[in-house]
């Protein structure tokens, strides 16, 4: 249901609008449509005609499935943020800014965008930061490396944070993922826990130039990033609020 709903909703910020923009079709896509193949309809129908309930977990998922009859509301992710370090950012010489690819979703995270931009930004400020690229390494690997970052670039076509944000955030990085308006009314949130980032170059630049220019401000940002995820994301919090709308149903 949420990709028939990005389908038919073109213009909407979703993980589907980089098909659109590709000049040719690509693998990396194939998945989108295996969903619209008559065993995986059989299966969608059967779940929506004898589930009780449904539960939307980040908001790139609420507006496809709102109006559906067994809609039970939003529930964000669960972080195990006690196992999560948080150390406060100390920059001493250079901000380090991390970009892990991924081969098989280059296209869905935008990081064509990333890339450009923070190609402008090594020639722009050469002697204040360090860039860490990867592409498609072992889990392990990725962990050690981005540790070392204040800054790390997730994805620019969603509208809130998946795990991979969630997890960096606890930890007190400062991250360009999803954050659009949805997500800031919903927790009533005035001061940036993270970056929304969308797939504009010339943006994603003025955003990194701010964050640069003004290191004090991502230090912030990390400690606000750590206190949302705790705040909002803790395990035995989002335990209670399932069991709640189990209990209801």
């Amino acid at each position: 249901m949420t990709l028939k709903f990005y389908i038919e909703n073109k213009n909407y910020k979703s993980i589907y609008q980089p098909s659109l923009k590709s000049p040719k079709p690509s693998k990396e896509f194939n998945w989108f449509y295996d969903y619209f193949k008559k065993s995986h309809i059989k299966i969608h129908k059967y779940i929506m005609n004898n589930f009780d309930g449904l539960i939307a977990t980040d908001f790139d998922y609420v507006d496809a499935t709102k109006n559906y009859p067994i809609f039970s509301g939003f529930i964000p992710y669960p972080i195990v943020h006690t196992k999560l370090t948080f150390n406060e950012l100390i920059i001493q010489d250079k901000i380090i800014i991390f970009l892990g690819i991924n081969k098989y979703s280059y296209s869905q995270k935008g990081i064509s965008y990333f890339e450009k931009a923070l190609k402008i930004i090594k020639e722009k400020y050469p002697d204040k930061v360090e860039i860490i690229i990867t592409n498609t390494i072992p889990y392990p690997v990725y962990i050690d490396l981005y540790n070392k970052a204040h800054i790390l670039l997730d994805q620019a076509y969603s509208r809130d944070q998946g795990y991979n944000a969630l997890e960096a955030m606890a930890k007190g990085k400062v991250v360009f993922t999803g954050a659009e308006k949805e997500f800031m009314e919903y927790y009533n949130i005035s001061e940036k826990v993270c970056i929304n980032a969308i797939p504009d170059v010339d943006y994603l630049v003025n955003e990194l130039s701010f964050l640069i220019e003004n290191p004090e401000e991502i230090i912030a940002i990390g400690k606000r990033a750590r206190a949302f995820v705790e705040r909002e994301h803790d395990y035995l919090k989002i335990a209670k609020k399932y069991l709640e709308v189990w209990k209801s149903n």
